[in-house]
């Protein structure tokens, strides 16, 4: 038997529930039809995410991910474009050589005028100095370069960044881990023990509230472990979990 008080507390409980339950609800939408998209899945396929998602540790070595990150295809792709620009300079260098010509023909002036002609052209200057295109390729040359080098400073920021994020988030989520693997037998315990007469109806509301806060901050940790994680297996090109 409760009071109209404590029935509506509860009512009011029961709402904010609902409503967080209405928000995770859409928010899996959401994410499901972004997936669905992404991969080309038909809207008539059914998804089965059946896999728990679980805090798994792993070890992190910053040093190691740097050396792999540096094997990337998009470093690769840097070193190729470095190599192509450098081969395009010499390129231009090379023609500051003459362009010789050389002709040849028969020439025929009159009855007693004929024969064969033979000719070597020079251009002048004889050096053909080149100077704008070699300078232009130069240009591009010390661009790549310069991008090449912002890359690899903002690859090496952002993996210590987020190297640092997911190792405090680890030991984080590894003292944590445990109670909230059985968290869904507290709301059991609150509700048996006010059955019991052991705690007051606004102690078991309180407790339902920290256990809901919490298992949204815990759950919203785990997602920003798994994040950064992910996002440093895409800067190495490797798998890490």
């Amino acid at each position: 038997t409760i009071s109209g008080l404590e029935n509506q507390l509860i009512q009011m409980s029961l709402f904010n529930l609902g409503a967080q339950l209405l928000q995770l609800k859409r928010e899996k939408r959401i994410m499901e039809n972004d997936f669905r998209t992404s991969l080309g899945i038909a809207d008539d396929q059914k998804l089965e995410l059946t896999t728990d998602i679980s805090f798994v540790a792993t070890n992190l070595d910053q040093n190691e991910y740097y050396a792999r990150a540096k094997k990337s295809p998009a470093f690769a792709r840097f070193q190729h474009l470095q190599a192509a620009k450098e081969k395009q300079v010499r390129l231009e260098k090379m023609r500051v050589l003459p362009g010789m010509r050389l002709s040849g023909g028969y020439k025929n002036v009159n009855d007693d005028f004929r024969g064969y002609t033979v000719g070597l052209s020079l251009p002048l200057p004889v050096l053909n100095l080149n100077r704008s295109q070699i300078q232009q390729k130069q240009v591009e040359r010390n661009i790549i370069s310069l991008e090449y080098d912002l890359y690899k400073s903002f690859v090496e920021r952002n993996l210590e960044a987020k190297f640092v994020s997911a190792q405090e988030l680890a030991d984080f989520l590894r003292e944590n881990d445990e109670q909230f693997r059985t968290a869904d037998k507290l709301v059991a315990d609150l509700v048996f023990s006010f059955q019991e007469g052991w705690l007051e109806l606004g102690d078991v509301l309180d407790g339902i509230q920290v256990y809901s806060e919490s298992l949204s901050n815990y759950y919203q940790q785990l997602s920003d472990y798994y994040e950064n994680i992910f996002d440093i297996e895409v800067m190495i090109a490797n798998e890490i979990i």
